[in-house]
C-alpha cells in the first residue's frame, strides 16, 4: 500500500527545509510502518490531492497553495462516520459478558475502537511538534483557526 507523509507546520517552511527521505533514515517510522519512503513525488499534484480532500469535507480554507486553516465544523464532518463506528464498537464492548471478555472476545472490538478513532493505515503528518503521526491523530490535535503550512511530501509503502 502506498500513501503519503505531509510535512505540516505552524510556521512557513522554506524549500531547503522540506521533508526528504533522508529525514526518516533510521527513524522508527521506517522501521515499524514503512518499508520504504520516496521524496520523488510531484509536489504540486500531492498538495492538490491534499487540498481536494480537505475541501471535499469542508475541513479547511486555503489561503494559498501552501497554507490553510481548519474550519470549525470541518473536523466534525471528517470524523462523522468514524464516530458512528466508534460508538457501535463501544456499545458492543459494553455488552460483553464476563465470560466473553475472559475468552478474549473483546480484542477485535478494541481494534475496531482504535481504528475508528485513528486510521493508522493512511496519510501521516510530519511536524516538529509531533514527529510523525497519523493524519487522524494530527486532526484530533489541530487548532481550529490556526494557520498551517505545507512543506515536503513523501510517498511511503507499507
Amino acid at each position: 500500500m502506498h500513501s503519503r507523509i505531509y510535512q505540516i507546520s505552524t510556521e512557513p517552511i522554506s524549500a531547503e527545509d522540506f521533508l526528504t527521505e533522508s529525514n526518516l533514515d533510521g527513524h522508527w517510522f521506517t522501521k515499524e510502518i514503512a518499508d520504504c519512503v520516496d521524496d520523488e513525488v510531484n509536489l504540486t499534484e500531492e498538495i492538490d490531492g491534499f487540498k481536494t480532500l480537505l475541501e471535499r469535507h469542508q475541513m479547511a480554507a486555503f489561503h494559498d497553495e501552501a497554507s490553510f486553516t481548519f474550519n470549525p465544523k470541518g473536523r466534525m464532518a471528517y470524523f462523522k462516520s468514524a464516530h458512528k463506528s466508534f460508538i457501535t464498537a463501544a456499545q458492543t464492548a459494553a455488552s460483553l459478558t464476563l465470560e466473553q471478555f475472559s475468552a478474549n472476545e473483546g480484542s477485535q472490538l478494541l481494534d475496531a475502537l482504535s481504528r475508528s478513532y485513528c486510521d493508522r493505515d493512511g496519510w501521516y503528518v510530519f511536524s516538529e511538534q509531533y514527529d510523525v503521526i497519523p493524519f487522524d491523530e494530527f486532526l484530533h490535535y489541530a487548532v481550529i483557526g490556526q494557520r498551517y503550512y505545507i512543506g515536503g511530501v513523501l510517498d511511503y509503502h507499507a
